[in-house]
């Protein structure tokens, strides 16, 4: 015997489905990561360079002693909100999946 799947159209908060919700956290993740990416690999090309300084400036930048300024920073930024938005839209595709 066929069981009935449970239909997800209506929620108590106003009509919007779990379905549609995981739809747009997969675009607003996709979205933060089209726009955080260029500008992490933009500051990691400025700062670690090319040549024999960039593994001891790389080292330099993950050892993280001091405080964070200028290019460093927007790195920093930058990489996170990738890092956000690629959990966000894995998020969005997941409850989206669950509840298709």
């Amino acid at each position: 015997m066929a069981g009935r799947r449970p239909d997800y159209g209506e929620t108590s908060l106003g009509g919007d489905s779990l379905r549609l919700v995981g739809r747009r956290a997969a675009v607003a993740g996709a979205a933060v990561c089209a726009l955080a990416l260029p500008v992490a690999l933009a500051a990691a090309v400025a700062l670690f360079g090319a040549g024999p300084a960039a593994p001891a400036r790389a080292a330099a930048l993950l050892s993280a002693e001091g405080a964070f300024s200028g290019l460093e920073l927007v790195f920093r930024a930058a990489a996170l909100c990738t890092l956000a938005g690629a959990w966000l839209l894995g998020a969005g595709l997941v409850i989206e999946g669950l509840f298709e």
